[in-house]
């Protein structure tokens, strides 16, 4: 991945269809392809389908929790990934 400022975070539990209509709007405006994080804070196996298709078609970095944790909890996941991925210097 290429460094850039924007990086989009979407925290996520038991979303409907409008979740896939924002990563369309996303990806339609967007100028430059912007890394999104979406994490699903613990929607369950009914909404797995949904979530797939968000990370395949929309091409968005999906993180899980098992359990709903709150919008805190999904925010400091995303973080921790951004920084794992992103920022976190690699060693040769």
């Amino acid at each position: 991945m290429m460094f850039q400022d924007v990086v989009i975070v979407i925290p996520a539990y038991e979303p409907d269809d409008r979740l896939l209509e924002l990563l369309k709007n996303i990806r339609d405006k967007e100028n430059q392809m912007f890394d999104i994080i979406l994490v699903d804070d613990g929607s369950g196996a009914d909404f797995a389908p949904l979530f797939a298709i968000a990370q395949s078609n929309y091409a968005c970095h999906l993180q899980r929790h098992a359990d709903n944790k709150g919008k805190g909890r999904a925010l400091k996941t995303a973080i921790s990934y951004i920084w794992t991925i992103f920022l976190m210097p690699k060693e040769l």
